[in-house]
């Protein structure tokens, strides 16, 4: 939402400025895990701490707003490899504090209009829905949403469902744990409701051929269906109206961008989707999650970009490598499916059909 630029004062802080001239690409914060996992330690000395050590545009990594890295290639089966600018830098912790400091204010006006907002279509369709429910998936964009909605709402007005796809990371079934332990704390009302198709993703990709970009049967099966299932199970099996708040983001892609920020129909004819935090951007959402004090899914410190289903033909390949790299029996078992699926389709170069996603 706000453009962002370096800090003159603070080199390695990003601040918020509408007014910057200098302008730079939301980063994201880079943590030791991922120093570790891509070998900085190779040409760097850094300490294994809490806070993020530097920042990460894209592929390229800045310290002190200087490039000093750059990660090129990477898939599957191989690491990216590094290309050095800086060497022998001895990185130190992120101030998180000053972080928070400079752009409290700029934070504290996108808090508030995200939780007008969600009040606001609350009252506008508290009388027109079935109910109101609020889409939790692990990720950092959720948990934001999450927190903004359990501001602005009394427990007992949503409902907070967590579509288990059975393709999760180990990390993300962690974050669900502990969301709802922690909100449970604040609000003795508060639940998590999962939801998932009774039959294991790994069967349906043994039935139905594993999902591809141009066959993605795997969102409506195991993300949509679930819910609105449940949703009829308690709605007397009707189907119901539902308002669904969504950590959805203009910045994501193109085609998410193109969504209005209350959308009727867009997944299902009975349901109106809500984007609260449509317009914000990456370090918008890292910084919320700083403000308030909540950790995000510890996937993100190890560098993955996002945070859902494992083996995914969306994924990044630097994602593809990470989730091997990390989880490897999670990987290899839908990576088998992939190889037995491309030899029925008389795939000549498996490895390579694999490794470019």
């Amino acid at each position: 939402m706000y453009k962002i630029e370096w800090s003159k004062n603070n080199k390695n802080l990003p601040i918020l400025n509408d007014f910057a001239q200098d302008t730079i690409i939301p980063p994201r914060p880079v943590f030791f895990e991922e120093l570790d996992l891509l070998e900085f330690n190779k040409y760097f000395k850094y300490p294994y701490a809490e806070e993020p050590l530097m920042w990460a545009i894209g592929r390229d990594y800045y310290y002190n707003s200087v490039k000093v890295a750059r990660a090129v290639g990477g898939d599957i089966n191989n690491a990216p490899v590094l290309e050095i600018y800086q060497e022998g830098i001895e990185f130190e912790p992120i101030d998180i504090g000053m972080l928070i400091k400079l752009n409290k204010n700029k934070i504290e006006v996108l808090k508030n209009e995200a939780i007008e907002f969600t009040k606001k279509v609350y009252r506008d369709y508290v009388n027109k829905v079935d109910f109101f429910i609020v889409a939790f998936s692990g990720g950092k964009d959720s948990q934001v949403l999450l927190d903004l909605v359990t501001i602005a709402l009394e427990p007992e007005q949503y409902k907070v469902i967590f579509t288990d796809t059975t393709m999760e990371l180990p990390h993300t079934y962690e974050t669900v744990q502990k969301t709802e332990k922690h909100y449970r704390n604040i609000y003795k009302n508060f639940k998590i409701i999962s939801v998932r198709n009774p039959i294991d993703a790994e069967h349906l990709w043994k039935t139905f051929g594993s999902p591809s970009m141009n066959f993605r049967w795997c969102c409506s099966v195991y993300k949509t269906s679930p819910v609105m299932n449940y949703l009829k199970s308690i709605n007397n099996n009707k189907i119901p109206k539902i308002i669904l708040y969504n950590g959805v983001r203009a910045e994501e892609s193109s085609q998410r961008a193109e969504h209005t920020r209350i959308a009727h129909g867009v997944k299902h004819q009975s349901q109106t989707n809500i984007e609260v935090i449509k317009y914000w951007n990456d370090f918008e959402v890292y910084l919320y999650l700083f403000y308030v004090g909540i950790k995000p899914n510890s996937g993100y410190r190890l560098g993955f970009d996002r945070m859902g289903c494992s083996i995914c033909p969306l994924a990044k390949s630097k994602n593809d490598f990470m989730v091997k790299k990390v989880a490897p029996e999670l990987a290899e078992k839908f990576i088998d499916i992939v190889i037995e699926d491309s030899k029925r389709l008389h795939i000549k170069d498996i490895d390579n059909y694999i490794q470019d996603g």
